[in-house]
């Protein structure tokens, strides 16, 4: 097998700045939704802060995605952010509330995909694609595209199930609510089962959408700052 340790660091440096932003900011913007909708238990953690350090869990943000970069052949990352302290009873209608604080990571995760795609187009006029920066926007676009297929699973304890059960009646959603504390774990068991098969029929073309929607929203902003420049 052809291994290139050199390569394989500079590929994790490429890919540890957009994954740090991807998780942490994620986490940032459900606190800040949490806040908006009057909840101040972010708030009183000290979450409600761009600032990356204040969400990295040395576990999920750190030894996780290595591992996974370094058993993968530098091919996936995985991990998580400490999550942000919610008490969805401080809002009006708490399981809608817990929707919009979900949904407020989803937007989080396009928005930087959106920011990365429209820097990759900008440097794409100017360097090649092997460029540092160039890779590093390219991995932006990708992990949080990642990020944002497996947020969207309607199953616990996903994003998507979290603004499905937002949709609901609220006798419905309290089911939902007892469905999901008794069988979160095994959702994910049943993920890790799946292997392959979630990537085919779920991840990949769910980021084939995300991505031709980001095509088709960044490249007329590209084009007005390639005119411009």
């Amino acid at each position: 097998m052809d291994f290139n340790f050199a390569d394989l660091i500079r590929d994790l440096a490429v890919a540890a700045i957009p994954l740090i932003l991807a998780l942490t900011w994620a986490e940032a913007a459900r606190g800040f939704m949490a806040n908006r909708l009057g909840d101040r238990t972010p708030k009183s953690a000290g979450r409600l802060t761009l600032n990356p350090s204040s969400h990295i869990d040395p576990m999920f943000t750190v030894v996780v995605p290595l591992i996974s970069f370094f058993l993968s052949g530098g091919k996936w990352l995985f991990g998580g952010a400490k999550q942000v302290p919610v008490n969805a009873s401080s809002f009006k209608h708490p399981h809608i509330g817990m929707g919009l604080v979900s949904f407020a990571s989803i937007l989080a995760n396009f928005t930087m995909a959106f920011v990365w795609l429209l820097l990759l187009l900008v440097l794409s006029m100017t360097v090649a694609p092997e460029n540092f920066f160039a890779q590093m926007a390219q991995r932006g676009v990708m992990v949080n595209l990642v990020f944002l297929a497996f947020s969207l699973l309607p199953i616990p304890p996903f994003t998507g199930w979290q603004i499905a059960k937002a949709m609901v009646s609220d006798s419905m959603a309290y089911k939902m609510q007892a469905f999901e504390q008794q069988f979160s774990m095994f959702s994910l068991f049943i993920i890790l089962a799946m292997g392959s098969t979630i990537f085919t029929y779920w991840i990949e073309p769910i980021m084939s959408s995300l991505y031709k929607l980001l095509l088709l929203l960044v490249t007329p902003l590209a084009a007005l700052l390639q005119a411009i420049l």
